[in-house]
């Protein structure tokens, strides 16, 4: 879904812009605003995968006749 994909960018965007809800020069709130909104968004992202799609990819994964590199 398209939710799956708008989330993570959202967060890499958050990340990267110089625009903040607590400038970073703020001690410790600075950096924990933006942690805290990029944690949000990705488990935002992660709750809207769909079930049947999370599991297929699962056991993608768990296969033994594929080899990691």
């Amino acid at each position: 879904p398209m939710a799956t994909k708008i989330f993570p960018w959202a967060a890499l965007l958050y990340l990267l812009l110089p625009v903040d809800f607590v400038p970073d020069f703020v001690p410790f709130l600075g950096q924990l605003d933006d942690i805290g909104i990029i944690v949000l968004l990705i488990s935002i992202a992660l709750k809207v995968i769909p079930n049947d799609l999370w599991q297929e990819h699962e056991k993608k994964v768990d296969r033994e006749d594929v080899i990691d590199v």
